[in-house]
């Protein structure tokens, strides 16, 4: 007697979420100024810890706040 057994695979998709800066920012904010471990927070908001390593450094750079939001100007430097 010889049996066949059918798998069958289900793919699932991933939920990717994409974020504004306002959104990272306040996560971020959240991160730095509870006594909370990032990690936890990261769970919190259902996302990676090192996701939301990298945006800390964004944002301590600068890069992800209000300066981020600024429109880049340019100057016209005179030549010779």
């Amino acid at each position: 007697m010889d049996r066949v057994t059918e798998f069958t695979e289900i793919k699932v998709a991933r939920k990717y979420r994409r974020r504004t800066v306002d959104e990272k920012r306040q996560i971020v904010e959240e991160a730095l100024s509870s006594g909370r471990s990032v990690a936890e927070i990261a769970r919190s908001h259902e996302l990676n810890a090192n996701q939301l390593f990298d945006w800390r450094k964004l944002y301590l750079d600068g890069r992800l706040g209000p300066l981020a939001k600024r429109p880049t100007t340019f100057r016209t430097v005179a030549g010779n």
